[in-house]
């Protein structure tokens, strides 16, 4: 996997502690909310997780999941 920029890690991080804590990843608009930005911007953003391996698109509701990662361990996975 490539690496993130800061904003890409704290989205990603965002999203993988929702996960743990709710067992559902947010929505655009919530991590959008949540780091001030515009829902556009979120999704550039989450475009670029998308692209890099680290999330993929959940059909279902908009949501994300997560690639390769464990939430039973709470650690990320390589996937091959």
């Amino acid at each position: 996997m490539m690496n993130l920029t800061e904003k890409q890690a704290e989205v990603f991080e965002f999203i993988k502690t929702s996960l743990i804590d709710s067992h559902n990843t947010p929505s655009v608009r919530e991590i959008a909310r949540k780091f001030q930005v515009s829902t556009r911007c979120m999704q550039e953003r989450i475009g670029a997780l998308e692209k890099k391996g680290y999330i993929a698109r959940a059909y279902l509701g908009g949501r994300y999941k997560l690639v390769g990662y464990d939430l039973h361990l709470k650690r990320t996975r390589r996937v091959h």
